[in-house]
């Protein structure tokens, strides 16, 4: 009678690695577009328009986020082309670059976007990052 509930198990779990690989791959599709206009949701002093800029998203409930976002904000005081996002409170901002999972960086140079990584990256990941955009 209850043969039908192995079946839908497995159905749920394997729903799990489809929508990561299709997050994945949305988060892939992002280089090379064209950047959106984010000037007009920004403070002039924090990222000029047309200068090499990271994008950090980030969330207060995501728990990568919350080992990676005092990484990133200390690296601010190095770089200040570093933008930090918080998709709670900046949601159009999150919404006109397609950001559909955090922690997300997005690099964005000469109007266009450059790089689009998803998940919780190394300090020195981001450092020679940021790092070649200097150049």
């Amino acid at each position: 009678m209850l043969e039908w509930i192995p079946y839908v198990l497995l159905g749920i779990i394997l729903m799990f690695p489809v929508l990561q690989a299709g997050v994945w791959l949305n988060t892939r599709r992002l280089r090379g577009r064209p950047a959106p206009q984010y000037g007009d949701l920004l403070d002039a002093d924090t990222a000029p328009p047309g200068a090499p800029t990271l994008f950090y998203f980030y969330s207060s409930h995501c728990g990568p986020c919350r080992t990676m976002t005092p990484r990133v904000a200390a690296m601010t005081a190095d770089f200040h082309n570093i933008v930090m996002v918080d998709i709670d409170k900046q949601d159009e901002l999150t919404c006109r670059f397609g950001v559909s999972a955090v922690p997300s960086v997005i690099v964005v140079n000469a109007g266009r976007i450059e790089r689009a990584m998803l998940g919780k990256q190394s300090e020195r990941t981001l450092r020679a990052l940021m790092s070649a955009l200097q150049d």
